[in-house]
């Protein structure tokens, strides 16, 4: 189960809390796996990312863990490029689907809030954590090109949440909620 959506939408908090209690987790960390600090709007280190989710996936299906969670997929890395986001978003599908020939099946949490929302929280998580990727993230274009992006593709998403008026709690509940469904 994957947790999509802009930054600020509670993502990465209902992973954290998830994986607390023990609900098995990745560890490729999106904002976490560009150690090279390429250009966060680059194809490359959104490849970069996109390959360790990818092996991260196939290592949990060879290791027989048949429940997986992840606070953002290669899908989420085309919302943020400035250029090739129609190519990478062809080829991470043709991934996604290859690994459901392979028997993985990977379902989309689209999770999302009203925009106030949204920056109020991707800029109070910057300020905790020091990470200038929220910063770049929630800024003119490339928040411009991020929201777009999750407005033209809906059809991508198995689930929504919209997470406005949630507190982290019912987040998690829902999202509890959706993974007994898939399960």
């Amino acid at each position: 189960m994957v947790f999509s959506g802009p930054s600020g939408a509670g993502k990465t908090t209902v992973f954290n809390r998830l994986a607390k209690v023990e609900v098995p987790a990745m560890e490729s960390k999106y904002c976490k796996s560009n150690e090279h600090k390429i250009a966060s709007d680059k194809l490359l280190s959104k490849w970069a990312y996109a390959g360790h989710w990818f092996r991260e996936v196939w290592d949990a299906k060879h290791t027989r863990r048949n429940f997986l969670i992840s606070d953002r997929s290669p899908l989420d890395s085309c919302a943020y490029l400035k250029d090739h986001s129609g190519r990478a978003l062809e080829l991470a599908l043709l991934s996604i689907e290859e690994l459901s020939k392979e028997g993985v099946e990977v379902h989309h949490v689209y999770m999302t809030a009203d925009e106030e929302t949204l920056l109020s929280r991707a800029e109070k998580r910057a300020k905790e954590e020091g990470l200038e990727e929220y910063r770049i993230e929630t800024k003119g274009e490339a928040w411009d090109r991020a929201i777009k992006f999750y407005s033209d593709n809906k059809n991508l998403w198995h689930h929504t949440l919209d997470t406005s008026n949630m507190t982290p709690e019912a987040v998690e509940e829902a999202c509890r909620t959706i993974a007994l469904d898939i399960t």
